[in-house]
C-alpha cells in the first residue's frame, strides 16, 4: 500500500498535467533513456489480450524537412486557395517540437473475443501512459490529429500502412509558455455519489 503522502502527490501530479501544443515548446526534448522511459510506459498500459496493436514512429530530423513539405501539400491540395500564412503553420507542426512521434494503430481481425474497439481502447491507454510520462519528466507533450492523419501524401510520406490507422502526431519538449489553466473538474459532476445504487433494478 503506498504513501497516503506519495499517493497524494502522484494523483496531483496527474491532474495538473495538461496538453503543451507544439508551438509552446523548446528545447531540449528528451534524451534516449528518457524517451525509452515513456516508451515503457505505454507498453505497461491496459491491453486486453497483450496484442499491443500500435506502433511508434520517431520522425527523424533528417526527415522532418520531408513531413513539412508532405504537410503544405496535403493542405494545398485540400484547400487551393489556402493563404500562405496558414501553409507556414501547416509546415512549423512538423519542425517546432524537439522530438516528433507518430502513433500508428493496427487493429488485429483475428481475434474474435477481442473487438477492434477494445483494442483502440488499448491504442489510447498506451497514448496516455506516454503522455502523463513525458509529464512527469518534465516535458510538455501533446496529440494532434485532424485531416492530415488521414491524408494519402502525409501517410505515404511516413510509411503508414493501408491497414493502420494514424492516430495522431505526438510533439514533446521542454515547455517555453505553459497553456492556459484548465476549469476545475470535480468528480461529483460526472459521477454523483450513490449513483450506483439509485440505478440497481
Amino acid at each position: 500500500m503506498p504513501h497516503e503522502g506519495d499517493s497524494s502527490e502522484l494523483l496531483a501530479l496527474i491532474n495538473r498535467r495538461r496538453s503543451v501544443a507544439p508551438k509552446r515548446l523548446r528545447p531540449p526534448g528528451p534524451t534516449p533513456t528518457e524517451l525509452a522511459a515513456m516508451i515503457d510506459a505505454a507498453l505497461s498500459a491496459p491491453d486486453h489480450g497483450g496484442l499491443r496493436p500500435w506502433r511508434i514512429i520517431q520522425v527523424a530530423d533528417s526527415g522532418r524537412q520531408r513531413l513539412a513539405a508532405a504537410f503544405v501539400e496535403a493542405k494545398r491540395r485540400r484547400t487551393p486557395d489556402v493563404p500562405q500564412a496558414i501553409l507556414a503553420r501547416e509546415r512549423d507542426k512538423a519542425l517546432h517540437a524537439p522530438t516528433l512521434l507518430v502513433v500508428c494503430a493496427r487493429p488485429r481481425g483475428d481475434r474474435a473475443d477481442i473487438p477492434a474497439y477494445e483494442q483502440l481502447i488499448a491504442v489510447g491507454a498506451a497514448v496516455q501512459n506516454l503522455l502523463l510520462a513525458a509529464h512527469v519528466l518534465g516535458y510538455g507533450a501533446s496529440l494532434l490529429s485532424g485531416e492530415k492523419a488521414r491524408d494519402p501524401l502525409v501517410r505515404a510520406c511516413l510509411g503508414v500502412a493501408l491497414d493502420e490507422i494514424l492516430v495522431g502526431f505526438l510533439s514533446i519538449g521542454s515547455i517555453a509558455t505553459p497553456s492556459p489553466p484548465r476549469p476545475p473538474q470535480h468528480a461529483d459532476a460526472f459521477f454523483p455519489s450513490g449513483a450506483m445504487r439509485q440505478h440497481q433494478p
